[in-house]
């Protein structure tokens, strides 16, 4: 009997000594805090299907690997400026913060124009690390917009910060996997447009032009 009881003790002592051993060798993902606050929305052009967006945009981490002002991509700009960057520490973590100007391809929608609403979604990653090796965790709180100046003629609603996935079909030159997924961080939000201040800008414009034309033809 005792020397099943020691069998059985061994067994269950390797069981775990094996899950913890497996266990250690599953790489944890570093964090990344990520938040984001926008200056301004304008230069809206919906011909070029685009328009520019100002704001600031700060990550809070520990790897030092991470350097976001070599490794930031936005897959959905047209172009991206080169930004401001501030480097610092806080709780002992770095700390980027970055002001940047992009200029965003958008699909608008204007069928019911002037009463149209359209979505707007800014989608950040990192070009280095994919999502075993950094996921980014959203500043809901400190993610904000200016509502006084972040776009004229337009009202924002439904802002909101999140994080997600982007799936890769590809390695990427690397033979040893077919794919990559990336972590995002993106910022959305829907703009109103100021629709019956438009329309009154239009009918007033209107009725002056045609009240014009009835006194030059009046005799």
């Amino acid at each position: 009997m005792k020397k099943v009881f020691i069998f059985t003790f061994l067994s269950l002592l390797s069981s775990t000594t094996k899950a913890q051993l497996s266990d250690s060798s599953v790489i944890v993902p570093d964090t990344v805090k990520v938040g984001a606050y926008i200056i301004s929305v304008h230069d809206i052009n919906f011909h070029e299907k685009e328009y520019t967006i100002r704001f600031w945009l700060w990550f809070v981490y520990d790897n030092a690997d991470f350097d976001f002002s070599k490794q930031l991509d936005i897959p959905n700009a047209k172009s991206i400026e080169p930004p401001e960057i501030i480097m610092d520490s806080v709780d002992g973590k770095a700390w980027a913060i970055m002001k940047m100007k992009c200029t965003m391809k958008e699909r608008w929608d204007v069928k019911d124009f002037p009463f149209d609403k359209q979505h707007l979604k800014v989608q950040i990653e990192n070009t280095l690390f994919d999502n075993t090796r950094l996921v980014f965790v959203p500043d809901i709180k400190g993610s904000q917009f200016d509502e006084h100046e972040a776009i004229d003629g337009w009202k924002i609603e439904n802002f909101s910060v999140t994080h997600g996935d982007n799936d890769y079909e590809t390695g990427f030159g690397d033979a040893a996997t077919e794919s990559q997924v990336f972590s995002t961080f993106n910022i959305e939000m829907d703009i109103a447009r100021d629709a019956w201040g438009l329309f009154m800008k239009i009918f007033i414009g209107m009725y002056i032009a045609f009240l014009i034309a009835i006194i030059s033809f009046t005799p």
